[in-house]
């Protein structure tokens, strides 16, 4: 009988001793990869936040708006006047620094240098 409660507990200890080490694969994972994963969540959402304001108050948001910085009660909001499908316009015209854009245009567009 003494030897069936030897193999008894040495599974018991071999049980926990498993279930310790998942734990703490568990935790490693939780502490180091969940954390990047969610920072680069909530860069996208800081760009969709962003992409609903309105910068230049007519009433189109910033995604929909050809003219960011530029109020006009039109559709695109744009003047009259402007060819926003023009491949050379510039939406970010008489905008801040900080609504431009990351990608660095070629050559340099006015109000994103």
């Amino acid at each position: 009988m003494k030897s069936k409660m030897k193999s008894k507990k040495s599974i018991t200890g071999m049980s926990m001793l498993i279930a310790l080490l998942l734990g703490v694969f568990v935790f490693l994972l939780v502490a180091f990869i969940v954390p990047s994963l969610l920072g680069k969540g909530k860069a996208e959402a800081s760009d969709n936040i962003q992409a609903t304001e309105d910068q230049d108050q007519d009433g189109i948001s910033n995604y929909f708006d050809k003219c960011k910085c530029i109020a006009a009660e039109t559709d695109n909001g744009c003047p009259s006047g402007t060819n926003a499908d023009d491949p050379l316009h510039n939406p970010y015209d008489k905008c801040p620094k900080e609504m431009c854009p990351s990608w660095k245009p070629q050559p340099p567009i006015d109000g994103c240098v």
